[in-house]
């Protein structure tokens, strides 16, 4: 009996095995379309609430700026600060009319907040001393936006998180607008002492900044999908190690029923054998794999990145790893009990430790050192080259297909050996 007909019988198993599809096919598809309706992100849907808008009320008294360059320097500071909001994605910012009426604006939910830029903020940040600013000592610590005649206004509560954010990125994107006009104010001995300070503060005088031009909410919120970059694939390593108590359970039951003894005095090698038996579980994987992926970019409009053929080779090696490790835990339960208890340990330990459950750029160092030692960590690596690099480097994903290559012949070799003694 070759090795291609055991295959076939138990991919014929498989396929009647309700459980076993569920939990590796079913099961993941349903995780990651959850995903997609609680972020707002499913078929592209447009989720108002996942993008911060922001209004900017300008009520700087221009007029009385006698100077014509320190008045386009006022109007120059208030562009930036608009233009700073709109260069992220998921940000909608827009300068509204000094007279409007705020209040409403905010009852109405039109705004998430309003950022009011009083009639002395041109004057109050000429006020700020250079190396007050450079110490951390300046009023905008003490006082906040208060120092520079600005106000947030917001109908979120003080202890909202997207309050939190919205007031972040104020502090944050006044503080880099304003930062240069300041320090430019320093004597030439101390500030100006290489001409590449001196034009840049040149330009402060003469250019004339425009408005970045508004994109659209809906822009925003779908590119803001990105997220899938990292999370479909990070789910994809984990589900498909799930594989392996799909395999320890189609063991113990052949074991159980005593067709692992009849097919041990079939005409076929012992290798043969346990190619035969897992060969069908390592093309499920794949499968599974591939339509986790088509899912992602069906539903979420996810990229495959520039080199998209490359994910193949990465793919196949998770497999292998995957359908390895299945060996050496089917080899070494020897009951149901065994399977639910050891088998779920060692998939959610090693997702958890390489970092299928959050970004491995959270990880510690040390913890993203030891995550190493999984083959989820080289798959999850080989991911973030192709799928968040504009530019990968293919030499660095082929390095890691071969690391996880070496885990699949170790787990395999483990494997063959326990089969050995395996009845």
């Amino acid at each position: 009996m070759p090795f291609w007909e055991i295959a076939k019988k138990d991919l014929i198993l498989l396929g009647r095995d309700a459980r076993g599809l569920f939990t590796l096919v079913a099961f993941p598809l349903i995780f990651i379309t959850i995903i997609g309706l609680t972020t707002g992100k499913l078929l592209g849907w447009k989720n108002e609430n996942q993008v911060l808008k922001i209004g900017v009320v300008d009520r700087v008294d221009y007029a009385a700026i006698a100077d014509p360059v320190e008045r386009r320097k006022a109007r120059n500071m208030q562009r930036k600060i608009i233009n700073r909001f709109r260069a992220g994605n998921g940000r909608r910012a827009e300068l509204l009319e000094p007279g409007v009426d705020i209040e409403a604006l905010l009852d109405r939910e039109d705004w998430d907040a309003v950022l009011v830029i009083g009639r002395d903020f041109h004057r109050r940040v000429q006020e700020l001393e250079p190396e007050g600013v450079l110490s951390g000592e300046s009023p905008l610590k003490t006082q906040g936006l208060a120092a520079l005649d600005m106000e947030l206004r917001s109908h979120l509560s003080q202890d909202s998180g997207t309050r939190s954010i919205i007031e972040e990125l104020v502090r944050e994107n006044t503080l880099k607008t304003i930062l240069p006009y300041v320090l430019c104010r320093l004597n030439t001995s101390s500030a100006i002492v290489n001409r590449k300070i001196y034009d840049k503060c040149r330009r402060l005088d003469t250019e004339e900044v425009e408005l970045k031009p508004v994109v659209s909410t809906q822009t925003e919120s779908v590119d803001d999908g990105r997220v899938y970059q990292e999370v479909i694939p990070s789910y994809t390593v984990m589900f498909v190690f799930f594989l392996v108590n799909v395999m320890a359970r189609s063991f113990l039951q052949e074991r159980e029923l005593g067709t692992l003894r009849r097919l041990r005095i079939a005409p076929v090698s012992g290798p043969g054998l346990v190619a035969g038996k897992t060969l069908p579980f390592f093309i499920i994987s794949l499968v599974q794999t591939a339509l986790l992926f088509l899912a992602g970019r069906l539903l979420f409009a996810m990229s495959w990145g520039p080199q998209s053929w490359m994910l193949l080779p990465v793919i196949a090696a998770t497999s292998l790893a995957a359908t390895g490790l299945g060996l050496v835990v089917a080899t070494l339960v020897r009951s149901d009990a065994q399977v639910s208890a050891y088998a779920n340990i060692v998939v959610i330990s090693m997702a958890g430790i390489s970092g299928c459950f959050m970004p491995r750029d959270w990880l510690p160092a040390p913890m993203q050192t030891a995550s190493l030692a999984t083959p989820h960590a080289w798959a999850l690596m080989s991911y973030e080259q192709l799928l968040r690099r504009p530019v990968p480097d293919l030499s660095a994903v082929w390095q890691y297909c071969g690391v996880m290559l070496l885990f699949a012949a170790g787990f395999f070799a483990f494997g063959c050996w326990r089969f050995r003694s395996y009845d």
